[in-house]
């Protein structure tokens, strides 16, 4: 099959007069005419007179951005497993979707290719696999209608977010989306449930996650200090510390206590104090004494203040950092707008971050 630009559309390939199959390209046509209008290719609805059905599967497949396969039936089919080649030939994305009737052994041999696939549960399965597809194809998976906009638009006049601005940072938040941008907290205050959940998770992922920070002791000590001084319970910080001590490798970037950027920060924060008895080193003290006597985390230090980011195998948290001033009688940390970042199957954002990480450890000191 020769080389042709590609629309956006879905080739959907699934075993005619086949009861389940039917239903399931029912629920994703719906999916497609009522969220973002997709074009779909059926090949049953796209023979005509005089063509056969092999030349009317290959030049739906050419127009085709991604294929999906929908398997039901235990019994093999020459044309399914015919559409599944030519797709994979013109190395189109390849999406399979298989409910428990499906030949096991058909869907083993899949899973060796590592193609994406998933079986059927329910909707939602579905609507998860659909929002992928939008993906893939730089839509958005926004429903038809109005718009109910946030109380910060329906504020007195003076108050208003003007509705040309969040116009345009929904402009810019769609084309930041297609290389991994998917969220953006305000703050610290506001991003601590969303990592206390995602922390909840390591333990079972048994994976790898990479911190940079001035001291990271808001995130992995299971203590916290109230204004009076009292200890309390940080609840971040005891979901990393279990982590840890279930086995998951950790890899923490503090800032060099001597560097310039820290002893600024000193003269910020605590110009009442000399620099070794600033909040900086004593934090970093306490967070390096708790973790290096373990195999599984290693730590190191950099010299300048680069961007705070907890990367995890999946998704980065990327916060700015500044030596500006104190806010509100507070430290310098925790003012600014956080970044989601997710990792896609082609390069992104999340690829940037991994590899600014890495080039900052090779350069580090323990």
């Amino acid at each position: 099959m020769g080389k042709t630009v590609r629309k956006q559309n879905v080739f959907i390939s699934f075993k005619e007069s086949n009861e389940k199959s039917e239903q399931i390209v029912e629920q994703f046509k719906k999916f497609f005419n009522e969220w973002n209008n997709l074009n779909y290719s059926i090949v049953r609805s796209e023979l005509t007179k005089g063509k056969n059905r092999e030349d009317t599967v290959q030049d739906c497949l050419n127009k085709s951005t991604c294929f999906l396969q929908i398997l039901t039936d235990h019994k093999e089919s020459d044309w399914l497993t015919k559409e599944l080649y030519w797709a994979q030939m013109i190395k189109l994305k390849i999406f399979v979707l298989y409910t428990n009737d499906a030949d096991r052994k058909t869907i083993d041999s899949l899973k060796n290719e590592r193609l994406d696939i998933y079986e059927i549960i329910d909707e939602k399965n579905c609507q998860r696999i659909f929002k992928e597809i939008l993906f893939l194809n730089k839509r958005l998976p926004k429903k038809c209608g109005k718009i109910e906009l946030p109380d910060c638009c329906l504020k007195p006049q003076k108050q208003q977010i003007e509705i040309d601005r969040v116009k345009e940072f929904i402009s810019n938040f769609y084309e930041a989306s297609m290389r991994g941008l998917i969220g953006v907290y305000p703050n610290r205050d506001s991003v601590i449930n969303s990592l206390e959940k995602r922390f909840e998770k390591l333990s079972s992922e048994k994976g790898e996650i990479r911190m940079l920070g001035f001291t990271l002791r808001r995130y992995v000590m299971p203590y916290k200090k109230d204004e009076k001084g009292n200890e309390q319970e940080n609840k971040i910080g005891r979901l990393f510390e279990s982590a840890i001590t279930n086995g998951v490798n950790a890899k923490m970037l503090l800032l060099s206590k001597n560097c310039y950027a820290a002893k600024e920060r000193t003269k910020i924060e605590n110009e009442d104090k000399v620099h070794k008895q600033s909040d900086l080193v004593i934090h970093s003290n306490e967070v390096s004494s708790k973790y290096l006597s373990y195999k599984n985390v290693k730590i190191k230090y950099y010299e300048t203040p680069y961007t705070g980011m907890i990367i995890f195998d999946d998704e980065v948290y990327v916060e700015l950092y500044h030596l500006g001033k104190e806010i509100k009688d507070k430290n310098l940390c925790g003012h600014v707008p956080i970044l989601l970042i997710k990792k896609g199957q082609e390069e992104g954002y999340y690829d940037l971050f991994e590899h600014h990480f890495d080039n900052i450890w090779k350069k580090s000191k323990k």
